[in-house]
């Protein structure tokens, strides 16, 4: 994802390397010591993408900054999930605050009941929701159809966090199929799912495998990438404006479907959510 940003003029990258010591080297604009230490640090950024990275290096008044980032300033946020620190800071108390960041409900030792952390032999196909299919940030083409057909050729991912299921409010876009099950479609894992969250955006993703795009076409992974930055980064578009905003998860909706928008008025005041059909 970091090549992928760093061909795109238009963004400008900074990395933190959570398990590199002193001296590490990242191509980027710059390599960050540690997470943003103060508020107008993690202001100069639309849009942070952290795989799995360890929370429990940030404090309790880190935590706070991120989440007020996202909830008041319009933060996008993008958390992918892994195997080697996820599982020990869910487990952590003073992490409950990034924990409700997710649009799922997270839960320790929840990778495929029965299968090694590193993953699975066969690959699981993404399986989409009406939801997910409807997403264009998610289309890997330039039509619903196309999108589809492109989708249908990835042999799938390798592992995937699971989790309890969606929290109230959230957008299952797609879960990963796990071989040869034959339950409901809803006892697969999550894998794609997002939620609004204050005037901001979060993204969930079961693991950092969308690399594997890259064996249809490097292309892509690449448009992948991209639009999933944009879509989580639009409401920084209009902060500090003073105006009341309304905001939806995505563009278009089928007739029928359900439609969370989302009402953020000025600083001081509480954002605001409210469930209504389209007609």
């Amino acid at each position: 994802m970091r090549n992928v940003l760093e061909r795109d003029k238009s963004v400008a990258v900074d990395v933190v390397l959570g398990t590199a010591g002193k001296g590490g080297s990242q191509d980027a604009r710059k390599i960050l010591p540690a997470f943003p230490t103060t508020a107008e640090e993690l202001a100069e950024y639309d849009v942070v993408v952290a795989f799995d990275y360890d929370w429990r290096l940030l404090d309790a008044a880190a935590q706070a900054r991120l989440e007020r980032w996202v909830a008041r300033e319009s933060g996008g946020l993008v958390f992918v999930a892994g195997s080697i620190f996820m599982d020990a800071w869910i487990a952590d108390s003073q992490t409950a605050l990034i924990r409700n960041l997710h649009p799922v409900e997270l839960r320790r030792a929840a990778r495929l009941t029965g299968q090694d952390a590193t993953g699975l032999e066969e690959p699981m196909p993404l399986v989409f929701s009406r939801d997910g299919l409807d997403a264009e940030f998610l289309w890997l083409a330039a039509s619903s159809i196309g999108s589809q057909a492109v989708w249908s050729e990835f042999k799938g991912v390798f592992s995937c966090f699971d989790s309890t299921g969606p929290k109230p409010g959230a957008t299952v876009y797609a879960r990963a199929s796990r071989p040869g099950a034959s339950g409901a479609p809803e006892s697969n894992p999550i894998y794609f799912a997002g939620q609004l969250y204050g005037s901001g955006n979060v993204f969930f993703m079961g693991s950092g495998e969308m690399w594997r795009l890259r064996s249809l076409d490097d292309s892509l992974h690449e448009r992948f990438a991209t639009q999933l930055v944009r879509h989580v980064s639009q409401g920084r578009l209009l902060r500090g404006s003073r105006r009341a905003r309304l905001l939806v998860d995505r563009d278009r909706f089928a007739v029928g479907s359900n439609v969370v928008v989302r009402l953020v008025v000025p600083e001081g005041e509480k954002a605001v959510t409210a469930d209504c059909r389209v007609v």
